[in-house]
């Protein structure tokens, strides 16, 4: 597909997500979603925008992948609901904690 014609509305019209007025299907985005661990393929059926392997050349394509992995939540062992945010500051937290003093030192 060329994009020697395009028009700045068709341009814009893919950054929004659709063309003629419909929406891209496969970039229908399900933000701060609960997840299970690999639930973003098609295997346990909990995200309701299942998307296989593929291969893409497009930007959008692939930032559209990211943001459906980094706009899922998750509930861990501890019962608790967590996104990205919260894993990534839980392990800076541990990493900038000092471990505890020895007893008897």
């Amino acid at each position: 597909m060329s994009n020697i014609h395009a028009s700045a509305e068709s341009v814009s019209d893919k950054l929004d997500g659709q063309v003629n007025g419909q929406v891209l299907n496969y970039r229908l985005m399900a933000l701060l979603h609960a997840s299970n661990i690999f639930s973003l393929r098609n295997g346990d059926g909990t995200y309701p925008y299942p998307e296989g392997a593929n291969v893409s050349s497009s930007l959008l394509d692939g930032f559209t992948t990211l943001a459906k992995i980094l706009g899922r939540t998750f509930v861990a062992v501890d019962g608790k609901e967590y996104d990205i945010w919260d894993a990534v500051m839980t392990l800076l937290n541990a990493h900038l904690t000092p471990p505890p003093t020895p007893v008897g030192h």
